[in-house]
């Protein structure tokens, strides 16, 4: 296995509806006082970083809260709940899983009836080698990396392995699908890039944020595992 050490990513998560919020009478005005109820006491909020755009439909209007008046937002609209964060560090996670739970808690309070389709977690993260050996040396065994990552998904039985430039995983009775690349990185000197992207396509009705953090993070391992890499971060 390789250490790395995340410099920078970004983390997009998309919690899809089954059923769309066709009514979107005052649920801009809902979702804005769940945000400020829900985050009061995790970050500072203003005003001017609540933004509700209307369309002609419903499927065309969003409701924005951009977190810190920057390019993180988390974003309502008909068919889905996006939470967005493009510009990350490591010292950044433990605040932003205080923020997703409670917008997943406060969501489920204030929208409460609404079920749940699939969650879509898309990570985008530059990291250097621990111990400073070239990434050349690290692709060199990547390239060979077929009968490991084999071996690894075989503790999934039902999941069905293609390999190619990236892993492509999915389960056969339709679960969950996972993607997984690591290529030289463009921003770090020394680095990789990493592309992680786990879709959860069945949800328990009563599943809590926890429960749900956990899967997509069982899949993030198992992505980490295959392409033979360690990075030690907890939740």
């Amino acid at each position: 296995m390789t250490s790395v050490r995340m410099q920078q990513c970004a983390i997009h998560v998309s919690v899809e509806f089954a059923v769309p919020l066709l009514d979107w009478n005052g649920v801009a005005t809902r979702f804005f006082s769940m945000i400020q109820r829900e985050l009061v006491n995790v970050i500072q909020i203003k005003p001017l970083d609540f933004v509700e755009r209307n369309g002609n439909s419903p499927g065309e209007s969003e409701a924005i809260y951009r977190v810190f008046g920057g390019p993180s937002a988390i974003t309502l609209s008909a068919e889905k709940l996006l939470l967005s964060f493009p510009n990350l560090v490591p010292s950044d996670f433990e605040l932003l899983v205080k923020m997703m739970k409670a917008v997943d808690d406060g969501f489920s309070r204030e929208f409460a009836g609404y079920e749940l389709r699939s969650i879509r977690c898309s990570f985008d993260g530059h990291a250097d080698i621990a111990d400073g050996s070239p990434v050349a040396d690290y692709l060199d065994r990547y390239r060979d990396r077929d009968t490991y990552a084999a071996s690894i998904f075989q503790n999934y039985g039902s999941a069905i392995y293609s390999q190619g430039t990236r892993f492509s995983v999915r389960d056969e009775e339709g679960k969950w699908v996972l993607f997984c690349l690591a290529e030289k990185s463009e921003s770090v000197q020394n680095g990789l890039f990493l592309n992680l992207d786990a879709t959860i396509l069945e949800l328990g009705t009563n599943d809590d944020f926890d429960t749900r953090l956990k899967r997509v993070l069982d899949l993030v391992i198992v992505c980490f595992n295959a392409l033979k890499l360690e990075w030690n971060y907890e939740y």
